[in-house]
């Protein structure tokens, strides 16, 4: 019963402090899977996703489509002369 109420969002266990719910596993995704986790923080998920496979397929699908959207976004890069207006207007004193 302790883990049912911990899978639904209840921690109900001893360990309270190092345990977090799907829902905040979730919310901190992005985050760990582009390292801007501290270390205590990023720990905190992976021991969540060693322990729910929901929650390991949706970081493995979100690591999938991640892959898939910088495949597809990095493909083509800017004309020579777009990157140069950009550097010029960046570079200027205005």
């Amino acid at each position: 019963m302790k883990e049912i109420r911990w899978f639904l969002g209840t921690i109900a266990n001893d360990e309270e402090d190092l345990r977090m719910t799907c829902e905040e596993a979730v919310r901190k995704l992005h985050e760990y899977l582009d390292h801007e986790l501290d270390h205590a923080s990023a720990e905190q998920v992976e021991k969540h996703l060693e322990i729910c496979r929901t929650c390991c397929d949706h970081m493995e699908f979100e690591k999938h489509m991640k892959k898939l959207i910088h495949q597809v976004c990095c493909q083509q890069k800017a004309p020579a002369f777009l990157r140069d207006k950009i550097m010029n207007t960046l570079s200027s004193d205005d």
